[in-house]
């Protein structure tokens, strides 16, 4: 399993785009906690558009994300974040109980975004999802940082 993760690692950092495929098979196949986070970090760098939707479906049907495996949580709130939409992003985001432990994760993941889909954290159900995040931390800089996409 070690090795396997360090060649999904491997191909990630060369951007590998043909294994992109079997990397989402292993996904299908494998039980390893690890080794899916590791294919799941590496998608974040390689995958499309059209993968990372693929992905997403895998993990949950009908935008029900609630079977998501906690561990995987980081990886699958940047991967929604890449899709730049407001349905996929807000599916994921509200599956998670306590908002306060991955906000870091969905406010950067949701940064990112808006530099590629310009607007989109005014869309949708995600500026609700921003407020609360901002009602619940006490971190100024991430607070600021929700003001900010909020604003635009």
């Amino acid at each position: 399993v070690n090795v396997q993760i360090t060649a999904v690692e491997y191909l990630g950092r060369l951007e590998d785009r043909e294994s992109v495929g079997k990397m989402i098979a292993l996904l299908r196949e494998e039980t390893e906690p690890m080794l899916k986070v590791a294919v799941l970090e590496t998608l974040c760098l390689i995958g499309d558009r059209a993968d990372i939707i693929n992905v997403i479906s895998r993990f949950g049907s009908g935008n029900d994300f609630s079977r998501i495996d906690p561990l995987c949580l980081p990886q699958m709130i940047r991967l929604s974040a890449k899709t730049g939409d407001p349905g996929i992003i807000s599916g994921i985001v509200s599956t998670i109980t306590d908002l306060e432990i991955y906000a870091e994760d969905i406010i950067h993941a949701l940064e990112d975004a808006e530099q590629v889909f310009n607007g989109i954290c005014r869309k949708g159900r995600i500026p609700g999802l921003i407020r609360n995040i901002m009602e619940e931390t006490e971190d100024k800089a991430l607070h600021t940082l929700c003001k900010e996409l909020i604003i635009g």
